[in-house]
């Protein structure tokens, strides 16, 4: 019970952070592909979709450089 709640929070933990990627990278007006290349992600837009769909774990270095390529704090990310 207690590893399914555990594993429920950071599904909506991840896709709270994803919403807010998407968001601040749409009002930059920045593409998927523009924030990869930002991000110097080699993945490319495919991760960026990934991490914008709660689907993945980001590290706090690549929140990091998503927050300075969207010119904002990692607290204005994560404040959900």
């Amino acid at each position: 019970m207690v590893a399914h709640t555990v594993l429920h929070m950071d599904e909506k933990c991840l896709k709270s952070l994803g919403s807010k990627i998407r968001e601040q990278r749409k009002v930059q007006k920045l593409s998927q592909d523009k924030l990869a290349l930002m991000i110097g992600s080699s993945m490319g837009k495919a991760y960026v979709s990934r991490i914008e769909q709660g689907k993945c774990n980001v590290s706090v270095g690549v929140l990091c450089r998503i927050a300075s390529a969207l010119d904002v704090k990692v607290r204005d990310l994560i404040d959900f």
